[in-house]
């Protein structure tokens, strides 16, 4: 973060932390994947390769990353829901 905003290039990071093992939380995909749910892009070929060889192959950086930009997306509209009702009354 502070690297990027020197170049003046600010980017919109957070900070997680996880407290689930790496491997359960790329596993929390599978459902997601088997069902088709499509949660990345075709093009992405690095990802995909890491995810259809996944636990097999070397890196699991992608599969990794995927899974907590899945989880923030999960959680941000599930608090826009909350805020929605809260601000509402419904």
């Amino acid at each position: 973060i502070k690297e990027s905003r020197k170049k003046g290039t600010p980017v919109p990071v957070i900070g997680i932390k996880n407290k689930i093992a790496k491997e359960i939380r790329i596993e929390s995909l599978g459902p997601h994947l088997e069902n088709g749910t499509k949660i990345f892009d075709p093009r992405h070929n690095t990802l995909i390769e890491q995810l259809q060889f996944y636990p097999l192959t070397e890196h699991n950086d992608g599969p990794d990353a995927l899974e907590m930009a899945f989880r923030i997306a999960y959680k941000k509209v599930k608090f826009e829901y909350i805020s929605a009702k809260r601000k509402y009354g419904y």
